[in-house]
């Protein structure tokens, strides 16, 4: 289930882009980044492999993906790929940083 938000319960958040109300579903915009973290996470990659190729900690990684649980409503990563991917997110190559 999608969560349905009036337009005036959108507001701007620093961690996260405005929300858009596209057809009655709020859809979440994500940072480059966080786009970078969900689409490994569908590549079945755990955060301590995002975190290596990324070139961060795994806490890191870690809170993006808490922060991310709480915008979508969800709790598991199967759950936040399914939402992703059902608003439109499509997992694109990441590729690793240079170290």
């Amino acid at each position: 289930m999608v969560a349905r938000k009036s337009p005036a319960s959108f507001r701007h958040d620093n961690d996260f882009h405005t929300e858009q109300l596209v057809s009655g579903v709020a859809l979440v915009h994500l940072s480059p980044r966080q786009a970078q973290i969900l689409s490994l996470i569908a590549e079945g990659l755990g955060d301590k492999e995002i975190a290596q190729r990324l070139g961060m900690s795994a806490r890191t990684v870690d809170s993006h993906l808490q922060r991310l649980y709480v915008r979508y409503g969800v709790h598991s990563r199967a759950a936040i790929i399914a939402r992703w991917l059902l608003e439109g997110g499509v997992p694109e190559p990441v590729p690793a940083i240079a170290e």
